[in-house]
């Protein structure tokens, strides 16, 4: 996630804005594919709100017809 905000932010019109990349902590990261705000810093709850954040970042980037293998390689 944090590669795809940096190139986002490339370029000289950016560079002049002075756009920064957006923060890829957990809780932003989550808001910005639309899924529920959580209560963070407890270990079970992290964890399946990492899980839920990887199906949203799956479904958003990959096609629904190619295979779990091919994403995870």
């Amino acid at each position: 996630e944090y590669a795809i905000q940096r190139e986002k932010c490339k370029g000289v019109m950016n560079w002049f804005k002075r756009k920064k990349p957006a923060s890829v902590r957990l809780g932003q990261s989550r808001e910005r594919y639309g899924l529920p705000a959580y209560q963070p810093h407890h270990a079970l709850t992290d964890a399946l709100a990492t899980a839920e954040l990887l199906q949203a970042q799956i479904q958003y980037y990959f096609q629904e017809e190619m295979p779990l293998s091919t994403v995870m390689q």
